[in-house]
């Protein structure tokens, strides 16, 4: 017997954690998809936010890199017109050794490779060279400032960037051209002007020229000798950021989002002001901002496991707290399968497991007094009292039992009066005899 009542008691604690785990199994899966789902929106919008905000910024920063480009250009151009216009250039009393230790002077104090001039024809008052047919010469002798982007020198061993201006008479703005000056400047003359502008940490800043040479970078191997437009070729990346340098070198404000080596980047472009088509662009890693999402998110991860695990703390707490009274009721409901209804269960709640458990003893209370009152009838009439009626309200199936009791005992009293009044019969009939039998 002990051995069964272990056994049900297993069993009922196996209901129990049954119950408990399906719970616990049902909300924390709830919990985790909700925190799931929230985190990865959570982490898509930021996502989404930072670079956006990216973009912003980086406009921002790229526009006024492109202000202060062009006015670093317009510097350069008013440096080399004010040398233009120095008189004793175009004094015809000076040697051109004297004009050249002038321009000797200029070219250490304002960093240039070489500086040279020409005479009204074109000729290169040191060595007699002609460069009539060099724009730059061309433009000067129009009264303009030239700047050319840099270039590779005619061996291919270095870059080299011209600018031009014209030597005016007498050093008067405005007055006859009597000839040319021109400077050169080190190839890394541009790459010089943006090496201050960065960008967080992966940020690259570079000027492409209107055909999509490189002109200025912060890696001076490729300046004016790579070109974008070239490299593009058929590669999908290669397009994305061709198409964004055109649009800058158009006037325009373009963006690309481009991959590098499995690296995705955002590039955001400008036009450069007071230029025939240079564009200004800046280059950084997506990850650099999104690691910070991804920091978030992780911590969004590890916050969202711990309310889990309380969460499913919690819900074990509160499963067991809602079995136990169904533990007792399963329990008292054990005892009245055995015949046992003196047991009551003891609940104080009003929600409904009380209700239930209420119920459950009025249940009992009317079955113990049907049982009893059916004993009570059954022992009367076991004694002969077939006159005994029930006492308490049969309910529901157990009408049947109470209009059985009835039956039996109007079946049984009608057939003992039948016994008697045979008895009495006999018993007068035997008088009779008794009485012949005398006579």
């Amino acid at each position: 017997m002990k051995k069964e009542n272990k056994q049900k008691s297993n069993n009922k604690f196996s209901i129990k954690n049954s119950i408990t785990s399906k719970m616990v199994a049902f909300v924390v899966s709830i919990m985790a998809l909700s925190l799931g789902f929230s985190t990865a929106v959570s982490f898509i919008l930021n996502s989404s936010g930072s670079l956006n905000i990216l973009n912003v910024v980086l406009s921002e920063t790229v526009e006024t890199a492109a202000v202060a480009l062009e006015k670093d250009l317009k510097a350069t151009s008013n440096l080399i017109g004010e040398i233009g216009m120095i008189k004793d250039l175009s004094d015809e009393n000076l040697s051109q050794a004297e004009k050249q230790a002038i321009l000797d002077e200029r070219k250490k104090l304002y960093g240039f490779k070489s500086l040279f001039m020409t005479d009204a024809n074109g000729t290169v008052t040191t060595n007699g060279y002609s460069l009539a047919g060099e724009q730059f010469y061309q433009t000067a002798m129009r009264g303009e400032i030239y700047i050319d982007t840099p270039r590779v020198t005619i061996d291919g061993s270095d870059v080299d960037m011209v600018v031009g201006a014209p030597i005016w008479k007498d050093g008067v703005y405005g007055s006859e051209v009597v000839g040319t000056i021109f400077g050169v400047f080190y190839g890394d003359y541009v790459s010089n002007m943006i090496s201050d502008i960065r960008v967080g940490q992966t940020g690259h800043t570079f000027v492409v020229n209107n055909v999509g040479t490189r002109i200025g970078d912060e890696d001076y191997s490729i300046v004016a000798r790579q070109n974008d437009f070239e490299l593009a070729g058929d590669s999908k990346v290669g397009k994305l950021l061709m198409e964004a340098e055109q649009k800058a070198i158009n006037g325009e404000l373009a963006y690309a989002l481009v991959q590098d080596e499995g690296i995705y980047n955002v590039v955001v472009l400008a036009p450069v002001g007071g230029t025939d088509g240079w564009a200004i662009g800046i280059e950084i890693a997506t990850r650099e901002f999104i690691e910070s999402n991804r920091t978030a998110t992780k911590a969004g991860v590890a916050v969202a496991a711990l309310c889990v695990l309380i969460g499913s703390l919690a819900v074990i707490f509160i499963v067991r707290r809602l079995l136990k009274p169904i533990g007792e009721i399963e329990m008292v409901v054990a005892e009245i399968t055995k015949g046992n209804f003196d047991v009551d269960i003891n609940s104080t709640s009003t929600d409904e497991i009380g209700r239930m458990a209420d119920s459950l003893n009025v249940m009992k209370d009317a079955n113990h007094k049907i049982v009893a009152d059916t004993v009570r009838c059954l022992e009367e009439m076991a004694k002969g009292n077939f006159a005994v009626q029930p006492q308490v309200e049969y309910v529901g199936l157990y009408k049947k039992l109470d209009e059985a009791i009835r039956h039996i005992n109007a079946s049984m009293g009608k057939t003992l009066e039948q016994i008697e009044a045979s008895a009495e019969q006999v018993r007068q009939e035997a008088e009779q005899v008794a009485m012949v039998l005398k006579c």
